[in-house]
């Protein structure tokens, strides 16, 4: 790399898992590919121990590296694929861009919006798929497990498996929709009374 050409960067590559050898493990095999990426060379890199997060038992790796890359379209390159937790740019001190290299750089940015954006709708799609079928599937195996049947709350709770609260909602709907009847505290079909 000419240094007249050149941009170098101090950055952290952190990973976030369980166990704590696995995330540990992760995060240098992470870094090796990097070493293997011919846009960048790494000039130093120093691993910090994996330490235990308060939340969900999960353990947390950093390692911080000093990179440097010829062109700054691989430096903003850097950012989308390694996805780093932060980076501070050490050289240039000043930059002067041109404005294809300022078009390139915007345009690869909106490419990877676009793409999040459809992910992120993607997955917001599925989601609402899986919502819609799990409460029609709750709402069968309720019906199905009071034909011929009067049954509490609890007993629907222990056959589902499904708690007392979060079944409440089920169990309300069905009965506004005069699926479901109620006697005392006992659901039973509609019709089957």
């Amino acid at each position: 790399m000419s240094d007249n050409n050149k941009f170098r960067a101090k950055t952290i590559i952190e990973i976030l898992g369980k166990p704590k050898e696995h995330v540990e493990e992760t995060l240098k095999t992470y870094v090796k590919a990097l070493e293997k990426d011919v846009k960048f060379k790494i000039i130093s890199s120093e691993f910090a121990d994996a330490e235990e997060q308060e939340q969900d038992e999960l353990f947390s790796a950093f390692a911080e590296l000093e990179i440097e890359t010829n062109e700054l379209e691989h430096l903003f390159g850097f950012c989308f694929d390694y996805m780093p937790a932060s980076i501070d740019i050490i050289e240039p001190e000043n930059l002067t861009i041109l404005s294809h290299q300022l078009n390139t750089i915007v345009n690869d940015l909106q490419g990877k919006l676009h793409t999040l954006d459809m992910a992120v709708k993607q997955l917001k799609n599925e989601n609402n798929f899986l919502k819609q079928n799990t409460n029609t599937l709750i709402n069968n195996l309720l019906r199905i497990m009071l034909i011929g049947k009067k049954l509490t709350k609890e007993q629907l709770s222990q056959g589902t498996g499904i708690s007392n609260s979060e079944l409440s909602g089920f169990l309300d709907q069905l009965h506004k929709d005069k699926k479901l009847g109620k006697e005392g505290d006992k659901y039973f079909l509609q019709g089957d009374s």
